[in-house]
C-alpha cells in the first residue's frame, strides 16, 4: 500500500521516491526526492497533493468499514483526478471500505464514472416532485447512460 501511494502521488510531483518521517516531536513527514538531499515538509507541496494523501490516511484507517467524503474532488486539479479517483476506487476494494461521497461537480462525477470502476459504483440523486423530496439510485452504467443520452445533471 506504501508503495502504491508514493506511485500515486508521482502524478504531482515526478520526482517523489519516498515519504520519511522529518521531525519525531511534533511528528512530521516529509518527500525524499530524487533531486534533492533533504527530505521536504508535505506542508510545502500543493493542497490537491495535501488532499490525496489525507483521503489515502483515512482509507487506512476506514479498513473494513465505511467512510464519507464531503466534496470529495476539492483541491484535486482536474488533470489528477482520473489517477486520484482510480486509486481511491483500487484501494477501497483491496481494504473493504465502502465509500459515500458528495459532490456538486458535473465534472468530478463524470470523471469518477469513467475510470473504469462502473460496476463498484452508484449514484444517489435527490429531488423533488409534487413537493414531496426523492432519492434516485443508478447503477454506474445506468449513470453514465443518464449523462450522456439523457443529459441528466447527477450533482
Amino acid at each position: 500500500m506504501h508503495q502504491s501511494l508514493v506511485d500515486l502521488l508521482k502524478i504531482f510531483d515526478a520526482n517523489i521516491k519516498n515519504i520519511t518521517i522529518i521531525n519525531e516531536r511534533p511528528v512530521e513527514y516529509g518527500f525524499v526526492l530524487d533531486n534533492c538531499n533533504e527530505a521536504i515538509p508535505i506542508s510545502s507541496f500543493g493542497d490537491g497533493m495535501k488532499k490525496t494523501i489525507i483521503l489515502a490516511a483515512y482509507l487506512l484507517q476506514a479498513k473494513d468499514g465505511i467512510l464519507l467524503v464531503d466534496e470529495f474532488e476539492t483541491a484535486i486539479h482536474t488533470s489528477a483526478m482520473d489517477e486520484v479517483f482510480a486509486w481511491m476506487v483500487e484501494a477501497a476494494l483491496r481494504l473493504n471500505v465502502q465509500i459515500f461521497m458528495t459532490s456538486h461537480s458535473e465534472e468530478a462525477i463524470n470523471k469518477l464514472l469513467r475510470i473504469g470502476y462502473k460496476e463498484y459504483i452508484n449514484v444517489y440523486t435527490l429531488y423533488k416532485h409534487e413537493g414531496i423530496n426523492y432519492v434516485r439510485r443508478l447503477a454506474g452504467e445506468e449513470a453514465i447512460h443518464a449523462t450522456d443520452t439523457l443529459r441528466l445533471d447527477l450533482r
